[in-house]
């Protein structure tokens, strides 16, 4: 787990100089974990597998929970950011999510490494699953301030998918944050991600809302429906 009170004084993250390691102490595992085995990670409970004390952001036992009234409009967005490795490119998100009212902001391909979470200056929570070695795909979530509080927990899958839960009322909220493989990967490859995203929706607490966002590579041909490929292609 990373050590969010120090990331809040370090002042500007590696994030933020682009250097493609969100914080100090990111979450490395030597190799990525199947579903059945993955990291998952609570508020106020320490990381399976982990040494470390520290919480998540969200609230820890005994402590108050900000549940999100979900009888007020919420702004929920995602974004394919090609990349989160250059210099200020996470605050020109921050910056398009106040500007855009944006509270939950998924975003895909930010070739981050390693999986964790961080906090910058901000105040918003940053949630990441990146492959541990290779700066490839990669998977994001922002919270703004207040929907940090709100944090139940989360499970980084993979470099594709991370899962992220919010308290809220009348019941829970689970976002899927996915960037699916282009027609250009494998067939393996792109079976297994459909196969493990259908596995992740199918685990989530059925009295919970779920929304699955990011980007799916979808094409669409002339008299094809969305999400079909093209006509001369798998």
């Amino acid at each position: 787990m990373l050590n969010v009170e120090r990331n809040r004084q370090a002042g500007l993250t590696d994030a933020s100089r682009g250097t493609g390691h969100p914080a100090p102490g990111t979450l490395t595992p030597s190799q990525s974990q199947e579903l059945s085995g993955s990291l998952s990670v609570t508020a106020g409970s320490r990381l399976q597998g982990s040494s470390s004390r520290e919480n998540l952001p969200g609230p820890g036992p005994g402590l108050k929970t900000d549940y999100v009234p979900l009888r007020n409009a919420i702004g929920v967005g995602t974004w394919n950011v090609r990349t989160m490795r250059s210099v200020g490119k996470l605050e020109v998100v921050e910056h398009e999510m106040s500007r855009l009212n944006i509270r939950c902001l998924g975003l895909a391909e930010t070739r981050w490494t390693g999986k964790g979470h961080f906090l910058p200056d901000t105040g918003c929570t940053v949630i990441y699953s990146g492959n541990d070695k290779l700066k490839a795909a990669g998977v994001a979530v922002l919270l703004d301030r207040g929907l940090g509080k709100s944090l139940l927990g989360y499970n980084p899958i993979s470099e594709r998918i991370l899962t992220v839960c919010l308290a809220a009322r009348p019941c829970n909220v689970t976002l899927i944050q996915v960037y699916a493989p282009t027609n250009q990967a494998s067939d393996t490859t792109k079976d297994e991600f459909y196969t493990c995203c259908k596995q992740v929706y199918s685990q989530t607490p059925k009295q919970d809302i779920v929304l699955l966002c990011g980007n799916f590579n979808a094409k669409i041909d002339e008299g094809a429906p969305i999400g079909k490929r093209p006509r001369s292609q798998r």
